[in-house]
């Protein structure tokens, strides 16, 4: 009897040292679940304001007798000149045709100045570059404007077709006719507003000054168009001799059309001018 309670108790014994060493026995480690993918979070709209232009009192409108609207970013920042050449370069409002519905036989809207200078304000605030739009009353003309972080206040004119004078000599020769409408414009009260093409402008600078510049180069480039056009004298064919001495001009005329860029009239004498950075 006491055998087999000894052999009981060793059994007994036994099973708690093996039931105890299972327990402290390390477990298989639990599978690690695959991460799950984070959606991204959206990009916050751009906050816009929107407004009318009110001027002396009075409602700018468009071509279609419409209010001009600005829808301002607030989030716009003043850009530096590169990245206003590189919006310019890539907006295609210039590209568009400057209308005037009361010289059309038919009944297509007027797409005017003010067209033209809302497009690129709202196209430019929309792509996070703070403009303004500008009025000169006097000239019945509206532009825009940006202050740029390198180069300062500089006025830009994207109006399409128009305000433009080329020359075209014998032998079916075009100078000054542009690349694209984009254009600098130079303000100065007192002065007239004048334009330089867009890719053209650093040459001569952005003020007043420049476009100064530009207009002696332009006399220089009229009086040799002058001198050549007189020695032509309307004739279709020329002896070989003329013919290389004609040929030397006109390169020397092709070296100053290229720094002139397209020939843009001037729009008359600036005597005041208002600019907008938001609507009302």
């Amino acid at each position: 009897m006491r055998i087999k309670k000894a052999m009981l108790l060793g059994m007994i014994l036994l099973l708690v040292v093996l039931l105890g060493a299972c327990a402290a026995s390390p477990s298989m480690p639990a599978p690690t679940p695959a991460p799950q993918p984070v959606p991204a979070e959206p990009k916050p709209e751009p906050v816009a304001n929107k407004g009318e232009i009110i001027m002396d009192g009075f409602v700018v409108v468009g071509g279609d007798w419409e209010s001009i609207i600005l829808v301002d970013n607030i989030t716009a920042v003043n850009p530096t000149y590169v990245e206003l050449r590189n919006f310019l370069g890539s907006d295609k409002t210039d590209s568009e045709d400057y209308i005037l519905s009361f010289v059309t036989r038919d009944r297509t809207p007027s797409y005017i100045c003010a067209d033209f200078a809302e497009a690129i304000h709202n196209n430019a605030e929309a792509s996070g570059i703070k403009a303004a739009f500008v009025v000169f009353n006097e000239l019945d003309h509206a532009l825009n404007a940006f202050q740029t972080t390198d180069k300062g206040l500089i006025f830009v004119d994207s109006t399409g077709q128009f305000f433009i004078h080329t020359v075209t000599p014998p032998w079916e020769i075009a100078f000054g006719e542009p690349i694209g409408w984009d254009k600098i414009a130079y303000v100065q009260e007192g002065k007239a507003l004048g334009f330089i093409e867009l890719g053209f402008a650093p040459y001569y600078g952005f003020e007043y000054s420049g476009y100064e510049r530009w207009l002696e180069d332009k006399a220089l480039f009229d009086s040799k168009f002058d001198e050549y056009e007189r020695q032509v004298g309307g004739r279709e064919s020329v002896s070989l001799t003329e013919y290389n001495r004609l040929k030397e001009q006109e390169r020397e005329l092709k070296v100053i059309a290229r720094r002139l860029g397209g020939f843009f009239e001037e729009k008359g004498i600036v005597q005041g001018f208002q600019i907008f950075w938001e609507g009302k």
